[in-house]
């Protein structure tokens, strides 16, 4: 009754720095005011952002 339905994922395979631009945007959560950016796991390649 009620709970939280099933967890989900977004997952990408391989690495092509080239197309990691669209997979930070494809990946960026806000609410039409303020957005956090998605990033690479280790942080160097593209850094993550916060933008109001």
């Amino acid at each position: 009754m009620g709970g939280i339905g099933p967890a989900w994922e977004i997952v990408y395979d391989g690495f092509d720095l080239g197309r990691e631009g669209l997979r930070e945007a494809l990946c960026t959560l806000g609410n039409g005011r303020f957005a956090t950016r998605g990033a690479t796991p280790d942080g160097e390649s593209r850094t993550p952002g916060t933008y109001v």
